[in-house]
């Protein structure tokens, strides 16, 4: 069992598993082929490549595209884009946004795990989501200009207990 898909991609075989059930099976190349589930998260996770010493993380043209805070740009302000990026590091424990905090830019996480969660007025807090590689977050208050919605914290410590994100200066 994998959730970094470049770890089965010699598999002989690929069960996808999505809602508790299995959505497809096959090798990578006929996975890939038939633009379903795994092709979405081979897509999203591969859109990404690290430094050789793990301190910098690239994201490609193409997911940029498919973000919605982006999709909407010119082709060629979007291929300049990522030289804008920057890397950063998150230890496990350690808040990426907190509710209520100010928003200066949204994160695309290059490598990691990132729980999500809101507390409401009584100060009760509920996990909301968890995000992995490819997924982003942070966006709501920049669009809206107004205080984050949630708080992010990694999950559980990365390779050199960092997780990677990417940030932009939208703003």
């Amino acid at each position: 069992m994998t959730h970094r898909l470049a770890t089965a991609i010699t598999a002989d075989r690929i069960v996808v598993f999505a809602g508790g059930r299995v959505t497809e099976t096959g090798t990578h190349a006929e996975l890939s082929a038939k633009h379903g589930d795994y092709r979405k998260l081979w897509d999203k996770q591969s859109s990404f490549t690290l430094s050789s010493d793990g301190d910098r993380a690239f994201v490609a043209v193409d997911r940029l595209r498919t973000l919605p805070i982006l999709s909407d740009l010119d082709g060629e302000i979007l291929d300049e884009l990522p030289r804008f990026f920057g890397t950063e590091h998150y230890e496990a424990g350690r808040d990426v946004i907190k509710q209520g905090d100010h928003g200066d830019r949204f994160y695309i996480i290059a490598r990691g795990r990132v729980a999500v969660s809101k507390t409401d007025a009584a100060g009760h807090s509920e996990e909301i989501a968890t995000l992995t590689d490819g997924d982003h977050f942070g966006e709501i208050a920049l669009l809206r200009q107004e205080p984050r919605n949630a708080t992010a914290l990694p999950e559980h410590q990365h390779r050199r207990g960092e997780t990677i994100t990417w940030e932009t200066p939208l703003q």
